[in-house]
């Protein structure tokens, strides 16, 4: 998408957030069991919060981020790269 919208000069910098409480998810049955495992999980032992989902995107709309695009940028406290199921133990 990046490649196909540069002409335009357009940025594509999508947002992969973590497990989050918002009201939609509320509605999810046994989301919080996904929020525990998370949270148990990640490398920052907590869930991330939509204001720090808000500030990522915030930081990519600025010019600060004017080099990034084709990125997908993880606002999950580093769950992403835990492999899922894997405890202490390995």
């Amino acid at each position: 998408m990046a490649q196909a919208l540069r002409p335009k000069g357009t940025l594509v910098e999508p947002i992969s957030a973590g497990p989050t409480k918002t009201l939609a998810a509320a509605g999810m049955g046994g989301f919080s069991k996904i929020l525990h495992f998370a949270e148990e999980t990640a490398p920052l032992p907590r869930n991330v919060t939509i204001d720090e989902v808000g500030n990522v995107a915030a930081f990519l709309l600025s010019d600060l981020a004017s080099a990034v695009t084709g990125e997908i940028t993880y606002v999950d406290c580093g769950f992403s790269i835990v492999a899922a199921g894997m405890g202490e133990d390995g």
